[in-house]
């Protein structure tokens, strides 16, 4: 199938247009789901790599003109970790 022999091809390809491995990985799925959907319109004469790959492209260049995805990956960087804030509390705010 495709996707056991191209996954991490098209993680790797969506790693160097990104810059950012969970962002590769999300958009990785989102190819292999239109790939998907794709063929189930097509017929499976209709997959192939090149068509993989594009979809791949197209994504990608879109995620990288969308500015507000990236600074919404920046802030969750910020967040910090919910339990350490909890453990900290006194214990009557942590219940």
């Amino acid at each position: 199938m495709l996707l056991h022999r191209y996954r991490a091809a098209v993680i790797h390809f969506l790693y160097r247009m990104v810059q950012d491995g969970t962002v590769a990985e999300d958009l990785a799925v989102e190819v292999f789901l239109r790939l998907y959907r794709s063929g189930a319109r097509t017929g499976p004469v209709g997959l192939s790599a090149i068509t993989l790959f594009r979809i791949a492209t197209d994504l990608a260049l879109r995620e990288r003109r969308n500015p507000m995805r990236s600074k919404a990956t920046e802030q969750l960087a910020e967040v910090p970790d919910v339990r350490w804030v909890v453990a900290c509390m006194p214990g009557r705010q942590r219940a």
